[in-house]
């Protein structure tokens, strides 16, 4: 019942049923084990020691596990009322739905934006092994920041937004959807492909990376500097902001659009018959890259 405790002392209890906690209090030195086929509901706190391999359903206000543990099972936020909150998460299960997760979290499993808005308030790393996945109608807010990017950030033609700060990507991100950073450093592999994409804020790909627009169109509504490989496949893809080529762009053949459009001299473009290159603002051409550059079938508005 609510505003009582439930008190392990030293005791585990494995739980293969279900505990509704109704707003009420699980404490002591012991164990709650919410083990597979478990079920942990509803909102109040638990302050003894926790793991997670069953199912914990948030729901109806705010449920905080103040000690850090490890969730191997699901966590599900059933809404925009829905607050997880306490000790870090080592997460090698899923995390779904929509509402908000304060707790820092070391994810190597799955972060799954459902039907709203899942907003993480800890902090948050996406470690080689993890996936952060978004689809339509949904939207992943990392509120405060998240430092890099090891893994997976899949757009399935949702948002992904780190609100305003700067993002290293030294995994993946693929997809289609919104993807906004207060700037993005990539260094692993962008893909966008599948839907229409936006990506909102500027954008550097460095030495050794590559960002790809396949089959379908994208905008780039920030300043983007290439360091690395810009490939585009039978597409269309705008630039709103300057571009400023200092590695290979590859057309393959794809109708390119910029406003200002800046070649360094270790930059150079490569495109054959179908491929166009449009640009409404400045071009400068310094690239002294004449055995690189191939655009003799392409064309330049």
């Amino acid at each position: 019942a609510g505003g009582c405790q439930l008190k392990l002392s030293g005791a585990t209890l494995n739980n293969s049923g279900t505990i509704n906690l109704n707003g009420a209090l699980v404490t002591g030195t012991g164990t709650l084990a919410n083990n597979i086929g478990g079920n942990i509901v509803g909102r109040g706190s638990i302050t003894s020691n926790f793991s997670n391999a069953g199912n914990v359903a948030v729901s109806g206000g705010t449920l905080n596990i103040s000690k850090a543990f490890t969730n191997s099972g699901a966590i599900q936020l059933t809404g925009a009322g829905s607050t997880l909150a306490g000790g870090a998460i080592a997460n090698a299960g899923t995390i779904q739905g929509s509402g908000n997760v304060a707790n820092s979290i070391t994810n190597t499993g799955v972060i799954d934006a459902v039907n709203g808005i899942v907003s993480l308030s800890g902090t948050v790393t996406n470690a080689s092994a993890g996936t952060m996945r978004t689809s339509t109608g949904s939207k992943i807010l990392v509120a405060n920041g998240m430092n890099a990017n090891a893994g997976l950030i899949s757009l399935a033609g949702g948002t992904f937004d780190t609100n305003g700060t700067a993002l290293t990507n030294n995994g993946r991100i693929a997809g289609y959807g919104v993807f906004a950073t207060g700037g993005l450093s990539n260094t692993g592999n962008m893909t966008l492909s599948g839907g229409t994409a936006t990506v909102n804020g500027n954008v550097t790909n460095q030495i050794g990376a590559k960002i790809e627009v396949a089959q379908t169109p994208a905008v780039f509504t920030g300043n983007v500097v290439n360091n690395g490989i810009f490939k585009t496949t039978n597409t269309t893809v705008t630039f709103v902001g300057s571009y400023t080529e200092n590695g290979a762009y590859i057309s393959d053949p794809s109708t390119n659009h910029f406003t200002d459009l800046h070649i360094g001299a270790t930059g150079y473009l490569a495109g054959g018959a179908g491929d166009e290159w449009h640009t409404s603002g400045t071009f400068r051409n310094n690239s002294q890259q004449n055995t690189l550059w191939n655009t003799s079938d392409a064309s330049l508005f």
